[in-house]
């Protein structure tokens, strides 16, 4: 490997790695990890609804639960898919 190649390479944050291995710790088949209702669906699930949420808080200009400042009727209708 290159000394470049060596360089780019990002140290994982300790607070993510104490994270992982405390949601690794009581896996231990594969079909935990990457079956059906396995750690990988269920963090990515989160981590989409999370992302959307956010992006919808940002777009609306108000928290989910938060009071309606602005009266484009651009509102949240209490229902998500």
């Amino acid at each position: 490997m290159t000394e470049a190649k060596r360089s780019k390479r990002v140290k994982p944050d300790p607070e993510l790695v104490k994270l992982a291995d405390a949601l690794l710790a009581n896996y231990r088949k594969p079909e935990d990890l990457i079956g059906e209702n396995g750690l990988l669906k269920q963090l990515t699930k989160m981590l989409v609804e999370r992302a959307l949420e956010t992006e919808m808080t940002e777009h609306l200009g108000h928290d989910k639960s938060g009071a309606v400042t602005n009266r484009t009727g651009n509102t949240r209708n209490g229902h998500s898919a």
